[in-house]
């Protein structure tokens, strides 16, 4: 005897077609989201480890540039040469944070994931019946 959710073509077949449908759907978007996630981590490591080199780099430069202002500037004025560079540190510090703000603002988490689950939201309420309209109860006229 055969099982009615394998081979029937009655209501509980057709229940058991929807839900293996269901099962393969959301494993294949669950899939996805697991790629989704190793290849940001991925991304993100390498990101890191730039901008770590970037940033040495950068601070080695400031303080080599940083001594070369003071030791030119010292002859004419001593606070000078200690508040231009102080300034001048400070300015690109603040540029540096408006970046990474602005940056930061407009990052979006698993774009294709999102996507993919709207469209098949959308498959799936093209397919069913609207839900019935209730009325307000205790609607005062």
């Amino acid at each position: 005897m055969s099982s009615p959710l394998v081979g029937g073509s009655g209501p509980l077949a057709a229940a058991g077609r929807v839900l293996r449908r269901l099962v393969a759907l959301g494993g294949n978007r669950a899939e996805l989201l697991l790629v989704e996630l190793a290849e940001e981590r991925a991304r993100a490591v390498q990101v890191a480890g730039l901008a770590l080199g970037a940033a040495v780099l950068a601070l080695l430069a400031g303080m080599t540039l940083t001594a070369l202002l003071v030791w030119r500037l010292w002859p004419v004025s001593p606070s000078l040469a200690l508040a231009l560079p102080a300034l001048l540190h400070l300015v690109g510090a603040a540029v540096l944070g408006l970046r990474v703000r602005r940056l930061c603002s407009g990052a979006a988490l698993l774009p294709a994931t999102l996507e993919q689950v709207r469209r098949d939201l959308a498959a799936l309420e093209g397919c069913l019946p609207p839900a019935p309209r209730r009325e307000p109860s205790g609607s005062a006229a």
